[in-house]
């Protein structure tokens, strides 16, 4: 796990509204397999706001 400050770093996003596309870095991005039952799939990022 990273910090909130290297999150920003590595990937250009704040924590909770990271997508795992258009990285600031190249990392390895992984999916479950059962996203192939869907035609298609919408990665999306997170609500920095939403509570829990």
């Amino acid at each position: 796990m990273m910090d909130a400050e290297q999150m920003v770093e590595i990937t250009g996003a704040p924590a909770g509204g990271v997508c795992p596309l258009g990285l600031a870095s190249p990392l390895p991005v992984y999916c479950d397999v059962s996203l192939r039952a869907h035609d298609h799939v919408v990665p999306a990022a997170g609500e920095t706001k939403a509570s829990g």
